[in-house]
């Protein structure tokens, strides 16, 4: 195949012949980590993931020869979703824009390594990133009721037209609550797709164009609320301890799924009551949700969920998601060409909310998850994706706070300009003890002679590294493309420094990531040593060039947040890297054809309302927010009241996570009365209001 000379004959990387590649060729670091490391990262319990997932860029859309070239590779045949075979909705073209997968199985690590390169070099592709594959998941044996006699599976059920089909990616899927249930025990979810990767042989159908997971239409979930429900209503917890519904993580109190899927379709009559921005400006805070909308068409639409895969979901930071979320995006918008109606079959509206997403990366709108998110929505026309604009977790961040004590960064971001020749920036490092994953810091470089949108590639001496550990060990590394770890041997290989000119996150800027091993005692990873890394880079060029730094969140959402996370810490030295909050928006959120939410919180008792402390923030000369909605009603008490799992269950949560729902639900009800996105980008455009961190229309 075409890369033999990059992997050796025990499975090592042979690292001149990546780096003399790594030249003119966009190179995934993570991958290059993952082969040094033999894929041990995604074991669990000392097993080896059954295949490698990844999301490629190819050159053109895809041809019966590119499928040729992929099905042809050492490891076995790769497998490609039929999906990605068939014409974007609402459109003739083929993606360019596909997920693959690599099978492992009783491979020998080699072969793999020989595949996966094969991948990276192969002509026609690219940009190649990797997922984070894990083992599969055992399950209970589950039971699916069949539907009634003369039932369909599809999509809906005969009724009035459709106007919009609202789309979820989510943790789970609370179809039973009973804001999301209309008439007589019906769930207003048409369509719900576990993507978990089950370990059992079970007769449970996967979606038609992805051959993975369990999918769920609403004749079966109707079939399960009867098989729970009795002459008092649906017994809620029994229907969620079921394994046909999929549902394992529910039956707690609350969850991140439950409190997103409820606030952006839920009837509002039946949910927790909260002050909403539309209401505050009307000078009538506290005002009931129920209230705050005349038109709310949101509430009746029907409803396509994705569940992420249980056996990632818990892991903190996103790299998972680029493969899980583009699966998902897809199997929503065939859900919207399904339930299409007219002679001319468009597909139907779609409004999708994520309420996911990774601190890292470089942050100009070209990752690969944004550049294929912004293909998908531009083929299908009528398809509105809403992010989660991120929390980077600073302290008090409002304008109105006068403590400058407490105005401290999150650590997440640090920034710095490095003259030529000869300018420095330092970076320290902390990464906590007992730590369960992975550190990541990925390092960006930007061209301040260029403009934003230009390449700013670094050239081969532009630019030095040099990263200690807490225990003095020393990667270094001396030009771009360049590799330093801390051993050769793949098994006691704890950290490692890997540079590269072109890499598969950006289409314009270089990135250098230092990657440190999990600190937890563990009998299945290596561990690695704690505290503070002193990172060190040289501007040896006559650029002016600015580094900026981010480093992956360790917060898993939903789930209480960390006492210690690694983070990046304030130094006396003047050429320490300055921490800021700013440029911290969600990476995939920074690109085109999406809706970024930012978080508000109302202060005082008139019912004014700021930008909550954490919300994410634009770069200083990018656009911020489209929308902003109430994520935190009282500053002494976080957050908002939000459903549970189960109707009647009360819990707070806060977030840009709570907040994207509610402008889906906006765009939604506008999408509903007819309104197109053209016209809801042009109110957005017109609106005098907005900056780095509040969005133009608040909702």
């Amino acid at each position: 195949m075409v890369a033999r000379g990059f992997v050796a004959p025990d499975g090592g990387l042979v690292f001149d012949a990546w780096l003399t590649a790594a030249v003119s060729r966009h190179v995934d670091p993570y991958t290059v980590w993952t082969l040094q490391t033999n894929f041990r990262q995604f074991g669990r319990a000392g097993r080896e993931p059954e295949f490698l997932d990844f999301l490629i860029e190819l050159d053109h859309p895809m041809s019966a020869e590119t499928q040729r070239w992929l099905m042809g590779l050492t490891a076995g045949p790769t497998e490609i979703p039929d999906i990605y075979l068939l014409p974007m909705p609402g459109s003739s073209r083929i993606a360019k824009h596909i997920t693959v997968r690599l099978p492992t199985k009783g491979g020998n690590l080699g072969v793999v390594a020989l595949a996966v390169a094969d991948l990276v070099f192969l002509d026609g592709v690219r940009r190649i990133q990797i997922g984070f594959p894990r083992p599969k998941v055992a399950v209970a044996p589950s039971v699916l009721p069949n539907p009634p006699a003369g039932k369909q599976s599809g999509a809906g059920a005969a009724g009035p037209p459709v106007k919009v089909l609202l789309g979820v990616l989510e943790d789970g899927c609370p179809f039973g609550h009973p804001s999301l249930i209309s008439g007589r025990n019906q769930t207003r979810v048409v369509a719900l797709w576990d993507q978990t990767l089950v370990a059992v042989n079970t007769e449970d159908p996967s979606p038609e164009d992805l051959d993975y997971g369990r999918e769920r239409r609403q004749v079966h979930l109707n079939s399960l609320l009867r098989r729970h429900s009795d002459g008092h209503g649906i017994d809620e917890e029994a229907l969620y301890e079921d394994p046909a519904s999929l549902q394992r993580r529910l039956p707690s109190r609350g969850s991140h799924a439950a409190a997103v899927i409820t606030l952006m379709a839920g009837r509002q009559a039946l949910l927790p009551s909260h002050s909403t921005a539309t209401c505050i400006s009307a000078d009538r805070p506290g005002l009931q949700t129920a209230q705050a909308s005349g038109n709310d068409a949101a509430s009746e639409l029907p409803l396509a969920v994705v569940q992420f895969p249980r056996e990632q979901i818990n892991l903190a930071g996103a790299r998972w998601m680029v493969v899980r979320a583009l699966d998902g995006l897809r199997y929503l918008a065939a859900v919207s060409a399904e339930m299409a109606q007219g002679e001319q079959q468009a597909p139907l509206p779609l409004v999708v909310n994520l309420s996911y997403g990774s601190m890292v990366g470089a942050h100009d709108g070209t990752a690969l998850l944004e550049t294929a998110m912004a293909e998908l929505a531009q083929a299908h026309g009528r398809m509105a994706i809403v992010l989660a604009a991120g929390n980077s977790h600073g302290t008090g961040r409002d304008s109105e706070d006068a403590d400058g004590l407490a105005r401290l960064p999150s650590g997440r971001h640090a920034v710095h300009e490095l003259p030529g020749p000869g300018g420095r920036a330092l970076l320290r490092l902390y990464v906590p003890p007992n730590k369960p994953i992975e550190t990541y810091l990925e390092i960006w470089f930007e061209d301040l002679d260029k403009e934003a949108r230009d390449e700013q590639f670094l050239r081969r001496d532009d630019v030095q590294i040099r990263a200690v550990s807490p225990h003095g060990q020393i990667l270094e590394v001396k030009q771009f493309p360049g590799i330093a770890f801390d051993s050769a041997a793949p098994e006691d290989t704890r950290a490692g420094l890997l540079c590269f000119p072109r890499v598969a996150q950006s289409q314009r800027r270089s990135m250098a990531l230092l990657v440190v091993v999990a600190t937890q005692m563990s009998t299945t990873r290596v561990e690695g040593p704690s505290g503070i890394w002193t990172v060190e880079v040289s501007n040896r060029s006559q650029r002016q060039l600015r580094v900026q730094a981010w480093v992956e969140r360790d917060v898993v959402a939903g789930a209480a947040r960390r006492s210690q996370a690694a983070r990046l810490l304030d130094g006396d030295d003047p050429d320490a890297a300055s921490l800021s909050d700013d440029n911290t928006l969600n990476n995939i959120a920074t690109g085109a054809e999406v809706f970024r939410v930012g978080a508000l919180s109302v202060s005082g008792t008139e019912g004014r309302t700021g930008v909550s402390p954490y919300s994410s923030a634009a770069a200083a000369d990018q656009p911020g927010p489209e929308f902003s909605a109430v994520a935190d009603e009282l500053r002494p008490m976080a957050g908002i009241r939000v459903s549970g799992n189960c109707g009647g269950t009360v819990v707070r949560m806060n977030g840009t996570s709570v907040a994207a729902p509610q402008a889906a639900r906006w765009l939604a009800n506008r999408m509903a009365a007819g309104a197109t996105l053209a016209q809801i980008r042009d109110e957005l455009v017109q609106s005098p209001q907005g900056d780095q961190r509040r969005g133009r229309i608040e909702v």
